[in-house]
């Protein structure tokens, strides 16, 4: 990030246009503002992991296959009516 803005890449954030910016955890920003000094070009928009374990054998079972390759077998109402 700190090369991009230094190159000139970015414009710098128009923050009233920005209303919940407000919401932004402080310790994370000041993470980021190590690239981004008062965090002028960049939001974060997302900090961590998440992994999702399951059981293959009962997801192949209700949903007929063990190809699980997108988030559509979460949000997908279908699809995790199946799994209920």
């Amino acid at each position: 990030l700190a090369r991009q803005i230094q190159a000139g890449v970015f414009q710098k954030l128009d923050k009233s246009k920005l209303p919940n910016i407000s919401n932004m955890w402080d310790v994370i920003s000041e993470r980021t503002a190590k690239y981004d000094p008062g965090n002028e070009y960049s939001v974060n928009y997302m900090w961590g992991t998440v992994g999702l374990g399951y059981n293959v054998k009962k997801v192949t079972a209700a949903l007929g296959t063990d190809k699980i390759d997108s988030w559509d077998v979460f949000f997908n109402p279908d699809k995790l009516a199946k799994l209920k």
